[in-house]
């Protein structure tokens, strides 16, 4: 492309731009946007947005990465569950889900499988681990749920010749509770095995049935997670090419925005130029400048609509490929719609299938703790008839009205001591595990006795145990405990106050023993009260009993309320003991029993649970007789002691009731259990049952767990998969952190912030209306070009009339012309700056220049431009025009400014550089004559002097007009 005459050096500038967009359109939209930006952004944030666009693309990839295999958990966990309930677990069990060993284990090893390798064959050893470890055995004693019930069941009904077990049978036992209790054994083992139908004709399925069920619905809920896989890949896929291509809308966007904004800067300028250029003709000082300014305007209209074309070729190639990456996304996005709407319906089958599986689960494990729970009600039938034996033998008498006498009616034996022996056996086999409810384990008790301070009141007996908690851990026991006569009528401590009666001896306590006692009354005693006896001996004895039997002042010592011990509670919590000795006196010298040191005081009273204080752990060990005979007939104790308890607020009705109920109750459970069979041997055969049962329990809770494992990792799928990839942000699918900055918009935060919102959708919409806009500007430029055009037509008028009027001046010799010498001015793009004498030489004014003569060369080739300057002694002024050779590839965004070399007559040559032309011409027609307004004339001479020459440029004009004005 070659340009003649060119004198508006801006317009180089516009074209170099258009020749550089033509460059672009052999390039991407995103190559071209980042360019762009590169251009019109000096901040650097060109720099940080190009690596915005390569993280983009990293972050589709990681978030598609980060979305595989996203069922791979749960995979592996219907491995371990079906292992659980069935023992199966390989690929091939799950049918055509074998087709999933590549999905799953490539899946498994990615970031979200959890875990280094992923698979089925993980799954199924993890699954074995941890079958193993539920059951409490080894690996090999580990069975599925299926196998370890119906392991359990069969030695229940048809025993184990092997292992030397009988089958069970109810009439093992001659005890009717115990018949019963075999009998609900055995049904239980046949609801493991078997299918039956109930009285009514329902089926009633097997715990077997049960699990074979299960193991099928999670065959179901693997399959649909396969399935439900290969979508989330189609899924990924469609959501990896949304994302790039919602990218090339955004960059397509900003570049069909900028292009079209320097479209409309474009045609803005060249009609602010075209302006001053209509103005200069009608101004202009002879026909030689009208005639030039017209050939400027002519230019100027020539290369914008030229410029322009190239402009909208570039503009059109971007829009095509925004349209065409809006076409793809939209099918992307579809896809990724159907992806996903499949993802979740595969999953929610998935998840309908392990429920399923689960409530199956569920329904074995119930048999199966149903026969657990029969084999312990057995055990349990039989060990009480142990125990009831025992007891048996104690009670034994010619009839029941003289039912316990036996125990404490031998003649060879203490009398205390049968009682203490009859004490422990009913703490042992009723109290603890009937009354207290207590877990204990048999054959871990061990009693002893021990005498107190006074040998009476704090006496007692204690007794260590071992006990099953409700974690099912075994735990240590120990509790204390004392009796008294069930005929006894005083204690040394008043029942209501807790003081010492201080009447009698300690003797009289005794009295109402007897071998022939009516019954004898067992209760606790608290910790409190056993570290109230120690203090008594610490205190007095150092500690040694021996030492306290042989004091002599011991009843004494107790009936005046020596022995006496108060507790309190401390700053930190804890109890502290002391004995009335260690007291303050009040004023009066009595013992302050109710404050210490400012604390509350508390009395211990001993035996404070027999029948003589409060009774809360009171059991009467007697005939129904006499139990029923001495709470409610008329005698001593029932009016002294029961009635009297309950007047005074001692006890309440109910406290005695249901000291009766559990006294009748010993008797009740002796009677009911006790069996003439051998009961050691049933205990020990029906215990040989607990260890199948206790591994079918555990491989039941086992498949449990796992099924549920299985279902929370399925449900965690499902909430994933609400999370839709359709509603992720725009920024995340960008790459970016804000998109108002990316774009290059400028808003507030609040709308920042709102655009920082948007989901791929939204954003979609964004860009259309940003498209929209930049249609809208590239029209407007449209409209403002073919106004250019009607400027360039109408300014034909108006060079008519300059024409005219300059011919008709010229006829009447209104004009005249100098000429002179003229000095070459050439360009140097290795000159340094301008010299200080250009000034001076330039000054000479050139008043009378002729118009004509306004005009630069540049030669692209040679990189220059050459000016014909009048001499300056003459002031006069000639330009000379040359030809300019511009190829399209001599123009580039890096083209070095224009310089001038001016060379002197004689010459001595000096060089001058101007600086940027297109700045300087810009500012030239954006009003940078300072504050003076353009004389009527405005050469173009002149103003592309000061174009060129800047301040100096601008002197010399200044000092013509000023001559020009003298004269």
């Amino acid at each position: 492309m070659k340009r003649k005459d060119i004198t508006n050096v801006s317009l180089l500038s516009a074209l170099t731009i258009g020749i550089s967009a033509m460059i672009a359109l052999s390039s991407p939209i995103t190559a071209y946007a980042n360019e762009s930006e590169g251009d019109s952004d000096s901040s650097g944030s060109s720099s940080s947005e190009s690596s915005s666009s390569e993280s983009s693309s990293s972050s589709s990839s990681s978030s598609s990465s980060s979305s595989s295999g996203s069922t791979s958990s749960a995979q592996s966990a219907a491995d371990s569950a079906k292992s659980s309930v069935s023992g199966s677990s390989s690929s091939s069990d799950f049918g055509s889900s074998s087709g999933s060993s590549e999905s799953g284990s490539s899946s498994g090893s990615s970031e979200s499988g959890g875990g280094e390798s992923g698979g089925e064959s993980t799954g199924s050893e993890s699954s074995g681990e941890t079958s193993s470890e539920n059951a409490g055995g080894s690996s090999e004693d580990a069975k599925p749920a299926s196998e370890s019930a119906e392991a359990a069941a069969d030695a229940i009904i048809s025993g184990n010749d092997g292992d030397g077990i009988e089958a069970a049978d109810p009439d093992d036992s001659e005890s009717a509770s115990a018949k019963e209790a075999i009998g609900d054994l055995v049904q239980a083992a046949k609801d493991i095995v078997s299918d039956s139908e109930t009285p009514s004709g329902e089926k009633k399925e097997s715990a077997l049935t049960d699990y074979k069920k299960a193991s099928e619905k999670i065959s179901d809920a693997k399959q649909s997670l396969v399935e439900a896989e290969a979508e989330n890949k189609k899924a990924d896929e469609s959501y990896s090419k949304m994302t790039e291509e919602a990218k090339e809308m955004a960059d397509g966007a900003k570049a069909i925005k900028q292009a079209a904004g320097q479209n409309a800067q474009e045609v803005e300028s060249a009609s602010q130029k075209a302006a001053f250029l209509v103005e200069s003709i009608q101004s202009a000082g002879s026909s030689r400048e009208a005639e030039q300014a017209y050939q400027d305007l002519e230019q100027l209209v020539k290369e914008t609509k030229e410029d322009l074309e190239l402009r909208k070729t570039l503009y059109d190639k971007l829009v095509k490929e925004y349209e065409a990456a809006l076409k793809n996304l939209e099918t992307a996005q579809s896809a990724l719609e159907e992806a996903e709407e499949s993802f979740k319906e595969k999953t929610n089958s998935a998840s309908v299938s392990a429920k399923a599986a689960q409530a199956e689960v569920d329904e074995a494990e119930e048999k199966v703790e149903k026969l657990a729970n029969a084999l312990e009600t057995v055990t349990d039938q039989l060990a009480d008839e142990g125990a009831a034996n025992t007891l048996s033998d104690k009670m034994k008498a010619d009839n029941a009205d003289d039912a316990w006498r036996n125990s404490w009616n031998d003649q060879n034996t203490d009398m205390y001591t049968q009682f203490r022996s009859t004490m422990w056996s009913v703490i042992e086999n009723y109290y603890l595990p009937k009354v207290l409810g207590i877990n204990v384990v048999a054959g871990s008790f061990e009693f002893d006795h021990v005498k107190g301070a006074d040998t009476q009141e704090y006496n007692y007996s204690w007794v260590t145990y071992k006990y099953i908690d409700e974690n099912g851990d075994v735990q240590d026991g120990k509790k204390y405990f004392n009796y008294d006569s069930l005929t006894r009528l005083s204690s040394y401590t008043d029942p209501v106050t807790g003081e010492a009666t201080k009447t009698g001896n300690l003797n009289t306590a005794k009295l109402n023993f007897k071998k022939g006692q009516d019954g004898i009354v067992v209760f606790e005693k608290s910790e409190l009260e056993i570290l109230a006896n120690q203090k008594v001996l610490d205190y007095y004895y150092g500690g040694n009993p021996d030492k306290a039997k042989k004091d002599g002042d011991r009843s004494k010592k107790y009936l005046d309320g020596d022995f006496d011990v108060f507790s309190y509670e401390d700053a930190n919590g804890d109890v502290q003991l002391v004995i009335r000795a260690e007291l303050e006196k009040t004023a009066d010298g009595e013992d302050n029993e109710t404050t210490f040191n400012g604390f509350k005081l508390t009395r211990i009273v001993q035996n404070q649970g027999s029948l003589l204080h409060d009774a809360t752990s009171a059991l009467i060990v007697a005939s129904d007789k006499n139990i029923v005979k001495y709470t409610s007939q008329k005698t001593d104790v029932f009016t002294k002691i029961i009635q009297k308890g309950i007047e005074d607020g001692r006890f309440t009705q109910e406290t005695i009731d249901a000291l009766v109920e559990r006294s009748l109750g010993l008797n009740a459970f002796v009677t009911d259990h006790a069996s003439g069979d051998d009961t050691a041997k049933l205990i020990t055969k029906y215990a040989q049952y607990k260890d199948a049962v206790d591994k079918a329990e555990a491989a039941a809770e086992n498949a449990h767990d796992q099924v549920e494992k299985l279902n929370e990792a399925i449900d965690e799928v499902v909430d994933k998969s609400k999370l839709s990839r359709q509603s992720m942000k725009a920024t995340e699918a960008l790459g970016i952190k804000d998109i108002a900055t990316y774009l290059g918009l400028e808003v507030s935060d609040a709308e920042k912030a709102e655009l920082n919102d948007l989901t791929v959708g939204g954003l979609i919409a964004k860009l259309n209306s940003l498209k929209a806009e930049a249609e809208k500007t590239a029209d407007e430029a449209n409209t403002k070009l073919d106004a250019l055009q009607k400027q360039f037509d109408d300014a034909k008028s108006d060079l008519a009339d300059a024409l005219e009027r300059f011919a008709n001046n010229e006829s009447s010799g209104s004009s005249g012309r100098r000429s002179g010498s003229a000095t070459n001015v050439t360009t140097d793009a290795n000159a340094g700056g301008l010299d200080g004498g250009a000034a001076g030489d330039l000054t000479g004014g050139a008043e009378g220049a002729d118009a004509n003569a306004a005009g630069a060369a540049f030669d692209g080739n040679a990189g220059g431009a050459a000016v014909n300057e009048a001499d300056g002694a003459q002031g006069d002024v000639t330009i000379i025009n040359d030809q300019l050779s511009a190829q399209a590839a001599s123009f580039d965004d890096g083209m070095n400014p224009v310089q001038l070399e001016k060379t002197a007559p004689e010459g001595d040559e000096r060089t001058y550089t101007i600086g940027d032309v297109d700045s300087a011409t810009a500012a030239t027609f954006d009003g940078g004559l300072a504050d003076e307004t353009i004389p009527e004339a405005k050469n173009f001479w002149w103003m592309l002097v000061v174009a060129l020459f800047g301040a100096a440029g601008e002197k010399m004009r200044r000092a013509h007009y000023a001559k020009k004005k003298k004269k």
